[in-house]
């Protein structure tokens, strides 16, 4: 039973990425920006109308954004 449920687990895990937490993001330069982007072409930065900085994905998230919706 154990051995069948680590077969699970491990399948499942093979499936799941985890970027690196140095991997280059984008989002918009403003005070009500709480998304980051993979893609500077993303449409969810096409609103944006400040400066599109490029941060890596810690800092993104150490500022409490969360990834945007149009790249899920």
């Amino acid at each position: 039973m154990i051995i069948f449920l680590l077969l699970i687990f491990s399948s499942n895990a093979s499936h799941t990425v985890f970027p690196d937490p140095s991997t280059t993001v984008y989002v918009c330069n403003s005070s009500v920006g709480k998304k980051f982007h993979y893609k500077e072409s993303c449409r969810g930065l096409g609103t944006c109308q400040h400066k599109i900085l490029k941060i890596n994905l810690n800092e993104a998230k150490k500022q409490g954004r969360t990834l945007c919706k149009w790249e899920k």
